[in-house]
């Protein structure tokens, strides 16, 4: 078949013109140049490489997108011969290569060169999509005293990498220095329909509706746009992840087969990667449908209910069974009328925007089942019947295997673990601390097994002995790790080691001379600041009898304390965390809580206000901040969970009362008092390390929280609740409490557990991360900043420093003509 037949006369005219056309320098080249540049200390070549290098890599993603855009409007498909056979296929491959040559004309002209003369290596991409470019461009800006610029690229560079320390220290600094201003810090990579987003969160937040309905309105335009855009670029070349290129040989309708599913699968990650934030790597979930359920209040609030129905009808397409929204969509009928509602659609962009997606989903499962070619959906609203059924089963009959060979795997680390612990009780066995032959000393404790006494005296070396090794024993005991998230933790108490420890634990005299021995120990440990000024302490370990305890009064105010109440009061439902049941812990009382989560989906939907939502957030991180400074540990500390919860009297249960409010016990073991130990393991939280509670008022009688030992009943210290009062404290065996009965009113605190290992991070947390970066943006997410920079700029000699100049990456020259990102964590030169 000669290409004159097919292929349009125009089209070799192009072929001509473009060989004129000025080639774009290749981006990689520019940015390696910036590299060299910056080690040579060559400031304005990093500012023009660097630059160009970002301008560039953007001019070839418009190109793309504009002849790939164009070049599908002018493909027609549907004019498609009579009948079947090889006609038909000749009509529609003529089709094919008419746009195929269209797109390479089109690419040749605008960009000098074809498409594949600028692929850059996935290394290099990854560099981009970090922002590394910008990392560069502030020192250099900041080197000629352009302080604007190098603010906007250090801004830009530390929201895609909010965990950058030395970045953060940087904006800190040029937030000091004379001729900053606040515009200087803006994204200069922003997504334009996120940034509408925001924007209307913002105003609908502060109860601007119709200015709200403005910026949803262009961001819902700009969303469409920036999904085009994002669908077209997947029209690449086909990816051989998994096979070698060489080795790849599918005929011509599997290679057909493998790469639209490839560009349909990529089509469908678009979702993913318009809802998800600079810096993040979990996109927000129902980011489109979102807009519709915030206009459709919106409209409601300008009494527009018109819109009002067409945007929940429009949300509805996403979520049919949403019960709120239906009721919403009730209520405006019925107030405009019911036939002029029946006559209002859906928006026909998203009805098509839709129908599309479903078709891609049905092809792309279709691909999954019959090619075993995966699939992951990134929607929540795709309905059961799109996926076929055989797939459904074959799903259900993985989920079912992957299960079994968990609980295996589970049973089988199980054994191990108890080996390990017969072994840990032997490297353990302190049974005879006592020399053979030492006998009547003093006070002691018989032990019958081993025939030889331990002295009771706290001054003997023999007891110290004794104490810290059992000490040490559990504590290595509680700090083993299992790679496993299927099997229990490693546990060691008094009664798995030798006889000796559990008569030893169990002398009347033990618990006061442990105390006190644990009291000379605590006066080696001195509390870190508390990071804000208004915090105060008021209690420490040496005062509540113990260790590793804290109260502080003053971490929120009474305005901040009324406003969480009536946060709860609105959000919280009765057994929240307990499956429902309304009291978990004693018949006489009502419990009622929520999550930080829940409480900022509440928010979002307008059901709950928003800013005290936002407020128990940030209310959260606060405790977190000064717990982790004031018990100063090395390593962050990692929400396990967050709970705002009350508990309220039932009036006529109160006669005679006898029983606690919550029982005695310890947050990542089970206290089995009568026994004097607590074992870590399944079904407690062994992955809690330190717990916190933030009350909110103490209007109520009893409730009273408290300290005791490991018997349950010797109490340590008590503390009764107020305002702004936080309790801090490890969660381990040294710490057991409870709470007494509330006779009288509402108590309500918020609950907080940590954790300092990041496996067990909460993924409620992290949803209310992504959600709040959603809401807020970086720049709002934290509203007690603090005063950090007193902690971090102190030196050995108790003066504080001054901040350096802003650094960059640091690293050796790299070696000539080679490609060498900057370090993802350089050599921090600045401290705040």
């Amino acid at each position: 078949m000669a290409p004159s037949v097919l292929l349009p006369g125009g089209l070799l005219l192009l072929v001509g013109a473009q060989l004129l056309a000025a080639r774009l320098e290749p981006y990689d080249l520019l940015y390696d140049s910036g590299v060299q540049a910056y080690y040579r200390e060559d400031w304005p070549s990093v500012i023009l490489s660097m630059e160009k290098a970002l301008r560039n890599r953007e001019l070839l993603r418009r190109h793309r997108i504009t002849c790939r855009m164009q070049c599908a409007d002018t493909s027609d498909y549907s004019a498609q011969p009579p009948g079947r056979g090889p006609l038909q296929d000749l009509s529609l491959f003529q089709r094919v290569l008419e746009r195929a040559a269209c797109v390479r004309g089109c690419e040749r002209h605008n960009m000098g060169a074809p498409d594949t003369y600028f692929m850059a290596s996935e290394e290099l991409e990854l560099e981009f999509r970090k922002r590394s470019p910008y990392n560069y461009l502030q020192v250099a800006y900041f080197k000629i005293h352009k302080l604007d610029k190098a603010v906007a690229a250090a801004h830009t560079f530390f929201i895609g990498n909010p965990d950058h320390m030395e970045m953060r220290q940087n904006l800190e600094y040029y937030k000091m220095m004379a001729g900053v201003s606040d515009s200087d810090f803006r994204d200069l990579e922003a997504k334009p329909h996120m940034h509408q987003f925001r924007l209307g969160v913002r105003y609908y937040t502060d109860e601007e509706s119709a200015t709200a309905i403005t910026y949803f309105e262009k961001a819902l335009e700009e969303y469409l746009v920036a999904d085009v855009e994002c669908r077209s670029l997947c029209d690449g070349p086909y990816d051989y992840d998994g096979y070698n290129f060489l080795d790849y040989s599918a005929d011509l309708f599997q290679s057909i087969t493998d790469h639209y599913v490839q560009v349909m699968s990529c089509r469908q990650g678009c979702v993913s990667e318009l809802a998800t934030q600079p810096g993040k790597d979990k996109p927000t979930d129902d980011f489109l449908a979102s807009h519709f359920n915030y206009l459709q209040f919106a409209y409601y609030n300008t009494e527009n209910y018109t819109q009002a129905i067409q945007c929940a009808k429009t949300y509805l397409l996403f979520h049919p069974n949403d019960e709120v929204m239906t009721q919403n969509l009730a209520y405006y009928s019925a107030v405009l009328g019911e036939d002029a509602a029946a006559l209002i659609q859906p928006r026909e962009d998203i009805q098509a925007y839709i129908t599309r997606s479903l078709l891609e989903k049905e092809l792309l499962y279709f691909a999954y089942d019959v090619f075993g070619i995966p699939f992951v959906d990134p929607d929540t609203w795709t309905p059961e019947s799109v996926i076929p059924k055989r797939l459904k089963e074959k799903q259900k009959v993985e989920r079912e295997t992957a299960a079994r060979i968990s609980e295996e795997i589970g049973n089988l680390m199980k054994e191990i673990e108890n080996l390990v612990e017969e072994k840990t009780k032997e490297t353990f066995d302190l049974s005879n601390p006592v020399r053979e032959g030492q006998r009547d000393t003093g006070p002691g404790v018989h032990d019958s097994e081993h025939e030889s006494e331990v002295s009771l005296d706290p001054e003997a070396p023999e007891f110290r002995a004794t104490v810290d090794s059992l000490i040490v024993a559990v504590n290595h005991a509680l700090k083993v790790d299992d790679d496993s998230n299927s099997a229990p933790e490693h546990a060691v108490s008094f009664t798995r080691t030798k006889r000796s420890h559990k008569t030893f634990a169990s002398h009347p005299d033990f618990l006061d001379i442990v105390r006190r021995h644990r009291e000379r120990s605590d006066k080696c440990f001195t509390g870190g600041p508390v990071l804000f000024d208004e915090v105060s302490v008021v209690m420490t370990s040496k005062t509540l009898n113990g260790s590793q305890r804290v109260v502080t009064d003053g971490v929120i105010s009474e305005d901040e304390c009324r406003e969480l109440l009536r946060l709860t009061n609105a959000a919280a439902s009765a057994g929240d965390g307990y499956r429902g049941t309304t009291s978990p812990h004693t018949p006489n009382e009502k419990f009622h809580g929520v999550t930080v989560y829940k409480a900022l989906k509440l928010g979002q939907e307008g059901k709950v206000p928003l800013r005290s939502a936002h407020l128990y957030y940030n209310v959260t991180e606060k405790v977190r901040r000064v717990v982790e400074s004031y018990f100063r540990l090395d390593s962050p500390l990692y929400f396990s969970y967050s709970h705002l919860v009350c508990r309220t009297a039932i009036e006529e249960k109160q006669d005679d009362r006898q029983d606690l409010s919550h029982p005695v016990h310890v947050d990542n073991c089970i206290l089995k008092a009568e026994a004097m130990m607590c074992v870590k393991e399944h079904p407690a939280y062994t992955f809690r390390d330190y717990s916190a509670i933030l009350y909110l008022n103490g209007d109520f009688e009893g409730g009273h929280f408290y300290f005791t030992e490991l018997d349950a009943k010797t109490i340590t210290a008590e503390i009764k609740p107020q305002c702004g009062r936080m309790v801090g404290f490890s969660s381990g065996s040294e710490n057991p409490h409870g709470v007494k009965a509330v006779t009288k009113g509402q108590r309500c605190a918020v609950a907080l557990w940590f954790t300092l290992d990041p496996r067990h991070n909460e993924r409620e947390r992290i949803q209310a991360d992504d959600l709040i970066k959603m809401l807020f943006g970086p720049e709002e997410t934290n509203v007690f900043p603090g005063n950090e920079s007193a902690r971090k700029s102190e030196t050995r000699d108790g003066v504080v420093t001054p901040p350096e100049p802003p650094t960059g990456p640091d690293s050796d020259p790299p070696k000539k003509g080679v490609l060498q990102p900057p370090l993802d964590s350089p050599k921090t030169k600045t401290e705040l």
